[in-house]
């Protein structure tokens, strides 16, 4: 293994509930692109990928047999339900972050949110490559609130942060904010964008994602945070 020690690995698969058969899996979802550079390892990346798609499909099946609503609904209730922040929220939940191979500028910025989804994706990719669709839906199901509660909860909202966003903020009769792209880094085929919220002049929040929207949006889940509070 490169980033896990085995008792480090034997702790995770402790809180994750799920027994690896090749726990090489479990450390290459535990290796972040900033490791993965610096030594030559394999990143997480590309079980991130996969994971998101799983993900995308054990959500979404859920939904169907849960829920008598339309496309566009579900898409909604989907699309909050596997958003960075509601996966960060899980990972936060879980304390495994001191296990996850990264360089000390990401310990810096303490976690980005799209780090931790990141990493929630990619723990699901490596459950459903070593053990198979039903590990990786238990897996989802033990820590995602996927009952008919919460899909009826969470049927009459609207799960665009920005737009939730910038509705309260011209409510409030506030029209001057807007996003702004501070760095692009990365390989062209994965760039990483860090984009910063300005209100009035000032900076609300910053974040990291892998698109100029993702960024956007998680910059004003963070400042709708701050607002509740």
């Amino acid at each position: 293994m490169n980033v896990l020690t085995m008792s480090g690995a034997d702790e995770l698969q402790k809180i994750i509930g799920y027994k690896f058969k090749n726990v090489e899996l479990l450390d290459k979802s535990f290796t972040h692109s900033s490791t993965a550079n610096l030594y030559g390892y394999e990143s997480n990346e590309r079980l991130e990928f996969f994971g998101d798609s799983i993900l995308s499909f054990i959500v979404s099946e859920n939904l169907y047999l849960k829920s008598s609503n339309n496309e566009g609904d579900l898409s909604h209730i989907r699309a909050n339900l596997v958003s960075a922040n509601s996966l960060a929220k899980i990972i936060d939940s879980m304390h495994i972050e001191k296990y996850y191979g990264v360089n000390s500028q990401v310990v810096k910025m303490g976690f980005p949110i799209n780090v931790k989804a990141d990493l929630f994706e990619s723990i699901l990719g490596a459950i459903y490559l070593d053990g198979g669709l039903q590990e990786a839906k238990n897996f989802v199901y033990r820590f995602m609130d996927l009952s008919e509660d919460a899909i009826k909860k969470g049927m009459g909202k609207n799960f665009d942060a920005k737009t939730r966003l910038q509705e309260f903020l011209q409510s409030k009769g506030i029209n001057d904010f807007y996003y702004q792209t501070l760095e692009q880094s990365g390989p062209a085929h994965s760039p990483t964008f860090l984009v910063a919220l300005y209100v009035q002049g000032e900076e609300i929040s910053r974040a990291q994602g892998h698109s100029k929207r993702a960024s956007e949006q998680i910059c004003a889940e963070k400042a709708l945070e701050k607002l509740d509070k």
